[in-house]
């Protein structure tokens, strides 16, 4: 997914669509903590990217409450 397509709605529905599989054939929704954590460090990321230069400015990266 490029960087241009990150907004407030692939954030939430990121996080709405987010699963853990316990096994092969039984899913169940990732912690909220967890999805909030994997969108955290995308934005810690992207904000990098910017001081390296590879970027000139991040999306907003929404996180969930």
């Amino acid at each position: 997914m490029p960087i241009s397509t990150i907004s407030g709605a692939t954030c939430r529905r990121y996080a709405k669509s987010r699963k853990v599989y316990v096994d092969t054939k039984h899913e169940r929704p990732a912690a909220p903590n967890t999805v909030r954590r994997e969108l955290g460090c995308l934005e810690a990321a992207l904000r990098y990217c910017v001081k390296e230069g590879y970027l000139t400015q991040a999306p907003k990266v929404t996180l969930p409450p």
